[in-house]
C-alpha cells in the first residue's frame, strides 16, 4: 500500500524525520538541485522539479537516485514559481 506524507514548512529543508521517500514532486522551479531533497531520496528514488533561473529558461527534470549517485533527466521547457527558502506566511 502507498503511503504519502503532506506537511507545512520550508520546502527546501523537506521532511527528514520521514524520510527516506520514494518518490518527490517539487512544484516550484528550484535554481539549483536541493541537497537536502536529494539526501531524503531513496536508493532507486525518483524526484521531478522545475529546474533553472527564476527568470529564465527551466526545465522538467527528473532525478534518479541509484548506488552510483544521481541521473538527471531533462524532460521538457517549462516556466514555474520560484521555490523559496521558508514558511509561507499565508496558505
Amino acid at each position: 500500500m502507498a503511503m504519502s506524507t503532506c506537511g507545512q514548512g520550508d520546502g527546501l529543508a523537506g521532511v527528514p524525520d520521514k524520510a527516506p521517500y520514494d518518490r518527490i514532486i517539487i512544484t516550484a522551479a528550484a535554481e539549483t538541485i536541493p541537497d537536502a531533497l536529494v539526501g531524503e531520496l531513496a536508493e532507486s528514488g525518483v524526484m521531478l522539479l522545475p529546474l533553472g533561473p527564476h527568470t529564465g529558461p527551466q526545465h522538467l527534470v527528473k532525478l534518479t537516485k541509484d548506488a552510483g549517485g544521481i541521473k538527471q533527466e531533462e524532460l521538457i521547457g517549462v516556466r514555474f514559481v520560484p521555490l523559496l527558502p521558508g514558511k509561507a506566511r499565508e496558505l
